[in-house]
């Protein structure tokens, strides 16, 4: 092979590298900013209850919203408890007829939790066949020693659907307490 048809050569697999990276970079998607801190975790706030009313109208929203925009953890800031906000619908012929925001406290290794809420997000993929409707999922805040909290965003896959290791991590955690908020439905 002449030095001319090897550089050419190797030319066109430098190209085919960056492409390659470029295509595996545009399947993940960048960090959201950082959560507003928040004086403390309330499992009433938008950014815990929003989510849910593409499916349940009957959902008030209240509570303090000035710092419940969902995002990553901010630097310097240390975790001890993880609260996670879940929905509980109780349905009745066919109608809701009540809802309950669950607020569970967890203590433990926040590690864990942390390792998987630092994870990217693969890119959204609406047109992808094989995704299902991405249900909304728990909100998580983390909570540091003086009850500071941040609402965080967990990662999703290529469908919107939380990535579900985060679930093992808090899995792992030893459950503290439990509030019960039963919601009041829309007049």
């Amino acid at each position: 092979m002449s030095r001319r048809a090897a550089m050419v050569f190797a030319g066109v697999l430098v190209l085919v590298a960056v492409a390659a990276v470029a295509v595996i970079a545009s399947t993940w998607s960048r960090p959201p900013p950082p959560s507003p801190v928040a004086g403390a975790a309330s499992c009433l706030t938008s950014g815990a209850l929003d989510p849910w009313t593409i499916f349940y109208e009957e959902i008030e929203a209240y509570g303090p919203v000035d710092a419940s925009t969902p995002g990553s953890v901010p630097g310097g800031f240390t975790p001890v408890h993880v609260v996670v906000c879940d929905l509980e619908a109780t349905v009745t012929d066919g109608e809701v007829a009540a809802l309950t925001m669950n607020e569970v406290w967890f203590e433990g290794d926040v590690g864990p939790v942390l390792a998987q809420l630092r994870r990217p997000s693969r890119v959204l993929q609406p047109a992808n066949p094989d995704c299902e409707l991405a249900f909304p999922t728990p909100a998580f805040w983390l909570v540091d020693a003086d009850g500071r909290a941040v609402l965080a965003t967990e990662p999703t896959d290529e469908c919107g659907n939380v990535a579900m290791d985060i679930w093992a991590a808090v899995e792992g955690m030893r459950e503290m307490h439990r509030v019960e908020h039963p919601l009041a439905p829309r007049p």
